[in-house]
């Protein structure tokens, strides 16, 4: 009896989800496109470039001048004495390690900056998405990592024309 009542149930489950589910109006939205074709990405490439425009020339100018002091060493090394040679060696190997450290803190202080600016962008986007689907009564969007979905679900183009507005 209970069998019977639990199969009976399920039949009915089985019925009745196919007719919500048509009513369901879903939307698939890439974060990635977003993120890369919205004017709040191009600005914040265009700040970062801006703001570490000066350490990047000053970086620039100190491998200039280390490749100099390596070309001169190599053109002169046989002229030179013993001590000048060395503390030559010694300039070089210094301003070289110099210039690491440098590279090194330059590149992790500019990807901490971007992820920082990014993280924004993305809260920004999903705002965005967010308001889109209200707007537009939509029940469910899904992000980036869907396995399939028809070209008709996507509203990426949608979102950022709104975006752009």
């Amino acid at each position: 009896m209970i069998k019977r009542a639990l199969t009976v149930a399920a039949l009915a489950l089985a019925f009745a989800a196919p007719a919500s589910a048509a009513e369901l109006k879903i939307g698939v939205v890439s974060l990635a496109k977003l993120a890369a074709e919205s004017p709040q990405a191009k600005k914040i490439q265009e700040s970062l470039e801006q703001e570490f425009a000066g350490e990047r020339r000053e970086l620039l100018a100190l491998q200039n001048d280390l490749k100099g002091l390596q070309e001169k060493f190599q053109r002169d090394a046989e002229v030179m004495s013993q001590s000048e040679r060395s503390d030559m060696e010694r300039r070089i190997r210094d301003m070289g390690r110099d210039l690491q450290y440098r590279n090194q803190t330059f590149m992790e202080d500019a990807q901490a900056r971007r992820n920082e600016e990014l993280a924004k962008l993305q809260r920004e986007l999903v705002t965005a998405v967010n308001e889109f689907a209200e707007k537009q009564g939509y029940d469910l969007v899904l992000v980036d990592g869907v396995i399939y979905a028809d070209e008709a679900l996507d509203i990426t183009d949608q979102v950022l024309a709104q975006i752009k507005k």
